[in-house]
């Protein structure tokens, strides 16, 4: 193996395990083809990974790639970068995600230019902590379903959800969605995409990270290595009366 292709494979690798600078470099060489075979598709998907991940010089390289590619080059490469980077029950139609520190580092650089809302239920939002610029709009309540025998509780979608969220925002406004994991929050952007808002992010990672799996192995009990707590941003129990939900 050459000294060039042994840094190709070592830099392919350092961009699949997420290195912002590998992802850069990786970009360009799939963007250029000077050393490695050029694939314009393949490169926007790895600048979607960059944007993602929060890194600026991705989001001013997408920008530039829009105006090149084509609406089928860049369909092509959303669909490599979710089948790649996001699990099925967290996409969204929008195709629009950031990490828990990209969200709150793109809050942090511009706070008047997008609105983060917390849609995990009340309890969580109260009990487990939140972002302190969260919004908390419940996408689905606690519900009960008694029965003569024994009463079962569950979630149940909240049919106020929609008509909340558009009396606090316009559909023009950059929402970015949070829940525990990345799975509310993309269901919840799928409903506001269908509601005519434009641009909404959904957290992947969540407030509380990924499970750590298999459980019962080495990692289990540990903290996950994802989500917003883990990223350092800053949370708390304080609820503030702007802030919390009241249906």
């Amino acid at each position: 193996m050459t000294s060039i292709s042994s840094f190709i494979n070592w830099l392919r690798q350092s961009a699949k395990g997420g290195h912002l600078s590998a992802i850069r470099e990786w970009t360009a060489e799939l963007w250029q083809g000077k050393r490695t075979k050029q694939d314009k598709i393949e490169a926007y998907k790895w600048m979607l990974a960059g944007v993602m991940k929060g890194d600026v010089d991705s989001r001013l390289l997408l920008e530039t790639a829009n105006l090149t590619l084509s609406a089928n080059e860049i369909a092509q490469a959303k669909q490599r970068f979710e089948s790649t980077f996001i699990p099925e029950n967290k996409r969204t139609l929008q195709g629009l995600y950031l990490s828990a520190r990209a969200a709150y580092r793109m809050w942090e650089a511009n706070p008047g230019a997008m609105h983060i809302i917390d849609v995990r239920s009340q309890a969580e939002y109260s009990l487990t902590g939140h972002a302190p610029m969260a919004f908390n709009i419940p996408v689905e309540t606690l519900a009960s379903y008694p029965s003569p025998s024994s009463p079962k509780l569950g979630m149940r979608q909240n049919s106020e959800f929609i008509s909340t969220v558009k009396n606090k925002f316009k559909v023009t406004d950059t929402l970015v969605l949070i829940c525990r994991s990345g799975h509310r929050s993309a269901h919840a952007a799928k409903l506001l995409a269908k509601a005519g808002y434009a641009t909404v992010y959904s957290v992947v990672d969540g407030f509380e990270g990924d499970n750590i799996t298999p459980r019962g192995g080495p990692n289990n009990g540990r903290p996950p290595a994802n989500g917003w707590k883990q990223a350092k941003a800053p949370w708390t129990y304080k609820l503030r009366a702007k802030l919390v939900y009241s249906p």
